[in-house]
């Protein structure tokens, strides 16, 4: 009875410890495509012109509210990723018009990796729906004529398309023509659980509010003067800093508490491998401040709710200093001192 006991008590560990993990690390990974993606293209008419969304200058950020590890805060996300034309009337500004603004969702990133991925994977699905589509219908509030460097209120109504959803949008505006670049900035709340995105809840761990704010800062340039950005073109892959004095080494101090108390269940092949698989040093950069945020708030390793019982020979839980090395490692900016590669 005692070994069936104790046999109960390892699968149920086991169990919740896969259901967390499947929570805050189940995801597969995301290639993150860093480009420009295309938007339908417009043709000005007599009178007009035309304007093209540059990336290099524009963003599209969220905000919403969350909790995190028993903080509250507001968790912000940015995508570069923007496309999209607008045929300009300076002398009758009604008839303006602008097109498709699409979206690359995949993009959008925080200042938490952990979120970033579970985000991509599990709420906007973004392998399969890279992009968001905001269709402007209609443009209200726009002066009689428009004059230069002088800001205009004005509201953008349309449809708003996340992955198979669409809902109307309204984004209340204010455009600036200087020369040969005209600005917009405009912001928009909507609900996630009508886009059948969010609210984000991770196990407790994690939860976010309903209501997301998106806030367009546009730059569109004459199209006679637009440079494409190729439209294509992906950012360079980031190479991790030099380890400094300030910083735990990698090697002989964060990886061993890796392959410690880590790497046996998320190898390849093994019970934590479907959620994460630790097979070298850079899938630990890969999301090192999850990893910091996660062993602080004492989800993972996983272990039973409370420590009361009998002693275990094989104790899975992290030491305090052992906490505080993997968070000052992440905070020094998860550097280096072995190559990407290394085995763990």
């Amino acid at each position: 009875p005692v070994l069936a006991g104790l046999g109960v008590l390892v699968l149920v560990c086991a169990g919740v410890g896969a259901f967390v993990y499947n929570q805050m690390f189940g995801l597969q990974t995301t290639v993150v495509y860093f480009g420009v993606p295309d938007a339908p293209t417009l043709t000005a008419k007599p009178d007009e012109t035309l304007y093209r969304i540059d990336a290099t200058k524009s963003k599209i950020t969220y905000n919403v509210d969350e909790k995190l590890a028993g903080t509250t805060h507001t968790a912000t996300g940015t995508t570069r990723g923007i496309a999209g034309d607008i045929a300009l009337n300076t002398n009758n500004p009604t008839t303006s018009r602008v097109g498709d603004i699409v979206i690359n969702v995949q993009q959008l990133t925080s200042d938490q990796q952990l979120r970033d991925e579970r985000l991509r994977h599990d709420y906007l699905e973004s392998n399969d729906y890279q992009t968001a589509t905001f269709s402007p219908t209609k443009l209200d509030g726009l002066p009689t004529k428009i004059s230069q460097n002088t800001p205009y209120p004005f509201t953008i109504t349309g449809n708003l398309t996340v992955k198979e959803t669409t809902k109307p949008a309204t984004l209340k505006a204010t455009g600036t023509l200087n020369n040969n670049t005209l600005t917009i900035n405009a912001t928009t709340t909507i609900s996630l659980s009508e886009f059948n995105i969010g609210p984000i809840n991770m196990v407790g761990f994690a939860q976010s509010g309903d209501n997301a704010k998106l806030t367009f800062n546009l730059t569109a340039i004459n199209a006679a003067d637009f440079e494409d950005t190729d439209r294509v073109a992906a950012e360079p892959t980031p190479q991790p800093p030099k380890p400094t004095n300030t910083s735990p080494s990698f090697a002989k101090q964060v990886k061993p508490i890796l392959e410690t108390s880590c790497a046996s269940c998320h190898q390849t092949g093994e019970a934590g491998a479907p959620f994460w698989e630790l097979t070298n040093a850079s899938d630990a950069v890969r999301i090192a401040d999850g990893l910091a945020l996660i062993t602080k708030s004492g989800y993972m390793p996983p272990f039973l709710a409370t420590n009361k019982g009998i002693p275990l020979q094989h104790d899975p839980r992290l030491t305090t200093t052992q906490i505080t090395t993997i968070e000052d490692w992440a905070k020094a900016g998860a550097q280096l001192d072995t190559p990407k590669t290394t085995p763990i």
